[in-house]
C-alpha cells in the first residue's frame, strides 16, 4: 500500500447505502444459492443452507410472536440482529465471508425460529390456541 492510496477518503451518500441495502440483505440472508454450487467444498455449506432456508418462515412468524406476547424481550434480540444484519449486509463483499459472519447472527435468529416452530406445531396438535372453544 502506498500512502497515496490509503490516504485517499472514499465517501458514498446515504442515497447510494439504501439503494445498496436490498441487494446486501438478499445476498446476506440466501447465499450460498443451492443452484449455484460449483465445486466440492460448497457442497460443505448445503446442509446448513437447506436448514436455515427451511427455519426462514418459522423466524418471521417467530418474531411476529415475540413482538406480540413478549415486545421488550423481542426488542433486546431484535435490536442486536437488525444492528448486525445490516451492518454486514452492507460492508461484506465475498460469498464465504458473508455465510461465515452469517452464522454469529443466526443463533439469535433461531430463538425466533424456534418459537414460531413449536407455536405451529402446537397450532397442528391443537388447533389455533388463540381461539378458546367452549362446551355448550
Amino acid at each position: 500500500y502506498t500512502p497515496e492510496a490509503t490516504s485517499q477518503k472514499h465517501r458514498i451518500s446515504s442515497f447510494t447505502l439504501l439503494k445498496a441495502l436490498p441487494k446486501g440483505l438478499f445476498y446476506f440472508f440466501f447465499t450460498p444459492f443451492l443452484w449455484k454450487i460449483s465445486n466440492n467444498l460448497q457442497l460443505f455449506s448445503y446442509p446448513q443452507a437447506l436448514f436455515w432456508f427451511f427455519t426462514i418462515p418459522f423466524c418471521i412468524w417467530g418474531i411476529f410472536l415475540g413482538i406480540r406476547y413478549r415486545p421488550k424481550e423481542s426488542a433486546i434480540l431484535l435490536s442486536i440482529s437488525l444492528f448486525w444484519v445490516i451492518l454486514l449486509s452492507l460492508v461484506m463483499g465475498n460469498i464465504g465471508t458473508i455465510a461465515r459472519h452469517r452464522d454469529l447472527i443466526l443463533p439469535l435468529l433461531y430463538i425466533f425460529g424456534s418459537a414460531g416452530f413449536c407455536h405451529a406445531i402446537k397450532m397442528l396438535k391443537f388447533g389455533n390456541p388463540e381461539q378458546k372453544q367452549y362446551a355448550d
